[in-house]
């Protein structure tokens, strides 16, 4: 397992990409608690906006790959590989991953597996 606090040094930036406002507050508020620096976007369109806005690199990048408008998960996935090349990258709904393929978070998310993927 990876220990957050020794894979980035100082205070973890997080963004949270969602359309989902329940699930993107809750997933704030647990990470806010937990020490995080996060930001959140409402759909793709903010998220790309962001991504491409902010001086200072993402650690961890939370996204839903499902967003009914505009760029989808998939879109902010590359913009955030090419802004932030060394960051992580959870999606927050993956329907067709085989089992374990890829760290995500199945909605809605329960703490005890964000803990997990965050460790």
């Amino acid at each position: 397992m990876v220990n957050i606090a020794e894979l980035f040094p100082g205070k973890v930036r997080i963004l949270v990409v969602d359309d989902d406002s329940d699930l993107r507050l809750t997933l704030c508020e647990y990470l806010e608690s937990s020490n995080f620096n996060v930001l959140s976007a409402r759909d793709g369109s903010e998220a790309i906006h962001l991504l491409q806005s902010q001086r200072s690199n993402f650690d961890i990048i939370f996204t839903d790959l499902v967003m009914p408008s505009g760029p989808d998960g998939v879109e902010v996935l590359k913009v955030a590989k090419q802004f932030y090349p060394s960051s992580y990258v959870v999606p927050l709904k993956l329907p067709s991953s085989p089992s374990g393929a890829v760290p995500s978070i199945t909605s809605p998310s329960r703490s005890n597996s964000l803990k997990s993927t965050l460790s």
